[in-house]
């Protein structure tokens, strides 16, 4: 009688963590990665391929439209580049770029302890710079689906 309880009692615990399993978080740390990311601008849908190597190295090739194809962004450090062709300078103004914040936003990412499930997806919000974002993350890929501030939506492919 002792055997079969014993049997029935640690049949019951071996279900009950098993159920368990679904609560389970993980850390979610920000690998590097290539993706292609669309966002709009002034009414105009950007798409673009962009590389993220760390924090602090990150660039963004537009891609479309072709009006603007070929313009490269990279962000070294604390300081940004836009190259087109053989030419290249820095702006003063790139935290006010729908770039610029992209690559704030990257780096928010990174330096903030983010749990996510083990399956499905996720909504993460963040604070960047006093203002709610939302990062929505595929949990079994590890991967960045869409990022959207109060101006912007970034969608990652």
């Amino acid at each position: 009688m002792l055997r079969r309880f014993l049997t029935f009692a640690a049949a019951v615990m071996l279900c009950v963590c098993l159920c368990a399993c679904d609560n389970v978080k993980v850390t979610y740390k920000q690998e590097p990665f290539t993706a292609h990311v669309a966002f709009q601008s002034a009414g105009t849908e950007i798409k673009g391929e962009l590389t993220y190597n760390s924090p602090e190295d990150i660039s963004l090739e537009i891609k479309e439209p072709d009006n603007i194809a070929g313009l490269e962004f990279h962000s070294v450090a604390k300081s940004m580049n836009v190259r087109v062709g053989e030419v290249s300078f820095s702006p003063d103004t790139d935290k006010d770029s729908p770039v610029g914040m992209l690559f704030a936003l990257l780096k928010t990412i990174s330096e903030n302890d983010i749990r996510i499930s083990l399956s499905g997806e996720d909504e993460i919000i963040l604070q960047h710079e006093g203002k709610e974002m939302r990062v929505k993350i595929d949990c079994e890929e590890k991967k960045i689906i869409s990022i959207e501030t109060e101006n912007y939506r970034y969608k990652f492919e």
